[in-house]
C-alpha cells in the first residue's frame, strides 16, 4: 500500500491491516525509497530548505574517486538523502506509538546494499555490502547497546522467527542476532552474479580483520553491465579515464578485475591496498580461498562446476 508521507495516520492502515485484532501479532515490511538514488535530489532540496544540507566543499572524497565538482555534489546529496530518510523512519515509529505498539514492537532498519555509486551498488567491496542495521525493541533490548559480532542481512529472518517463538528451519544459514549464536561466527559470505543482463560471478569472505574477494570472470570490468555504465558511473570520472588522468586506484573500476583481492579491514577502511599478490599474505590468501571453496561446496554453488 502506498502511504501518504505527509500524513502518518495513513501508516499501518488499510487492506488486511484494518482487520487486525487489538492484541494480534503482526509483521509489517516497508521499503523507504528516500535513501535510493532517486531520493538524492529530493533529499538535497529537503535539506537545503531546512538549513541542514551538507557542504560539498567540506566533505572527504575517498581516494577511489576523482575530486570533481560532480563527485562532491553527488556525495553531498547522498548524505542529505540519509538525513531525509531518518525523518521518514521517525514517522513509522510515531505511527506505532499512536497505535500503542511502539514499546513492544521489534523494529529492524537495514539497507539492501551500498549507495547508488561506483564501488557501492553491484560490488563486493565494503562500500557495497557493509550496510547499516539497527534493531529497536524497548521491552527486550537496552537502548544504545551495540552488538559487535559479525552480522548479515540473512540474519533478519531467523531473528524475527525466534522473536515470534517460531521454529528456525535447519536450512537457514542466518543466525538469531538476539541470541549468543553470532559469537561463534568466524566468517560472512557475499555473492555477486547476474547484473542487468550481464552474467558475472564474484564471491567474498569477510572476517573481523580481513576481506577476501574471488572473481571467477576477471576479464570483465567492474562496470561491465549497462546499468553500471549508465547509473553507477560518474561522467566526470569517465572523461578523465578516457584522457588517462585517473590514478591506478580510480581507473581500476573501468578495467578488468584481478582474480583475487585481499584487504586489511582494520588499517585500510576504504579497501585501497589489494594484498592478494603481496608475498607476506600469500598463506592468508590461500586460507581464505579454501574457506570460500569449502562454503561453495557445502552450499551447492554451481559456479565451481562451470
Amino acid at each position: 500500500k502506498v502511504i501518504n508521507p505527509k500524513n502518518k495516520a495513513t501508516y499501518f492502515k488499510g487492506g488486511i491491516w484494518s482487520k487486525k485484532k487489538k492484541n494480534q501479532p503482526f509483521l509489517a515490511y516497508a521499503n523507504i525509497e528516500t535513501g535510493k538514488k532517486h531520493g538524492f535530489i529530493p533529499g538535497r532540496k529537503w535539506a537545503k530548505e531546512r538549513g541542514v544540507a551538507v557542504d560539498s566543499t567540506k566533505i572527504r572524497v575517498p581516494a577511489h574517486y576523482a575530486d570533481t565538482d560532480e563527485v562532491r555534489s553527488v556525495l553531498a546529496a547522498s548524505m542529505d538523502a540519509v538525513s531525509h530518510l531518518d525523518i521518514e523512519v521517525g514517522k513509522f515509529l510515531d505511527a506505532l506509538k499512536d497505535q500503542g505498539l511502539k514499546q513492544n514492537t521489534l523494529v529492524i532498519l537495514a539497507a539492501d546494499h551500498g549507495a547508488t555509486l561506483p564501488r557501492h551498488k553491484q560490488q563486493l567491496w565494503t562500500t557495497g555490502i557493509k550496510v547499516p542495521m539497527m534493531i529497536r525493541w524497548p521491552e527486550k533490548i537496552k537502548k544504545g547497546s551495540v552488538n559487535k559480532e559479525l552480522a548479515s542481512i540473512i540474519d533478519i529472518a531467523p531473528t524475527c522467527l525466534n522473536a515470534a517463538n517460531a521454529k528456525i528451519p535447519e536450512t537457514m544459514e542466518g543466525l538469531d542476532l538476539l541470541s549468543d549464536a553470532p559469537k561463534n561466527r568466524k566468517y560472512l559470505f557475499a555473492t555477486k552474479d547476474g547484473m542487468d543482463g550481464t552474467f558475472d560471478c564474484s564471491r567474498a569472505v569477510i572476517s573481523r580483520e580481513y576481506q577476501y574477494i574471488h572473481h571467477f570472470f576477471p576479464e570483465l570490468p567492474y562496470n561491465s553491465n549497462g546499468y553500471a555504465k549508465r547509473a553507477l558511473t560518474f561522467k566526470s570520472m569517465m572523461k578523465l579515464y578516457k584522457k588517462g588522468e585517473l590514478t591506478d586506484l580510480q581507473k581500476a573500476y573501468f578495467e578488468r578485475k584481478p582474480k583475487e583481492e585481499l584487504y586489511d579491514l582494520k588499517s585500510d577502511i576504504d579497501l585501497e591496498q589489494n594484498l592478494a599478490l603481496n608475498l607476506e599474505y600469500l598463506v592468508l590468501n590461500e586460507v581464505f580461498r579454501k574457506v570460500l571453496f569449502s562454503w561453495q561446496e557445502k552450499t551447492g554453488d554451481e559456479v565451481l562446476k562451470a
